[in-house]
């Protein structure tokens, strides 16, 4: 479970993370590196999704929403039966914890901008 966020750091289960990452159930995947900083791309998580098989993607966007999602990526993504939530990280972080309670989703988070 995330139990905190700010700019720039992430908290799960009491350990703070300083990087962007990825959360898949609880394996925690750090140091999360996108071809470009602002963008999601098909390549930055294909292999997250073909191996967790994940019905939801929940992306924290930033702090302030920095990060876009091109089109070719939100229909790559529907073609994988993943439904994708994008949200600022603070509400993402809301999110992901309220619907991994109950649903095989996959985190990824922005801490920063």
């Amino acid at each position: 479970m995330i139990t905190g966020y700010r700019f720039g750091k992430i908290v799960i289960d009491g350990k703070p993370f300083t990087h962007d990452l990825i959360l898949i159930g609880n394996e925690i995947k750090p140091d999360w590196w996108r071809t470009e900083s602002h963008r999601l791309d098909i390549e930055d998580i294909r292999s997250v999704i073909e191996e967790a098989h994940p019905t939801i993607l929940v992306l924290g966007a930033g702090k302030f929403g920095m990060m876009k999602v091109p089109e070719e990526t939100k229909n790559w993504l529907t073609a994988q039966g993943v439904q994708l939530i994008v949200e600022t990280t603070g509400k993402a972080v809301k999110i992901y914890n309220r619907l991994s309670e109950t649903q095989n989703i996959v985190g990824a988070f922005h801490i920063s901008c």
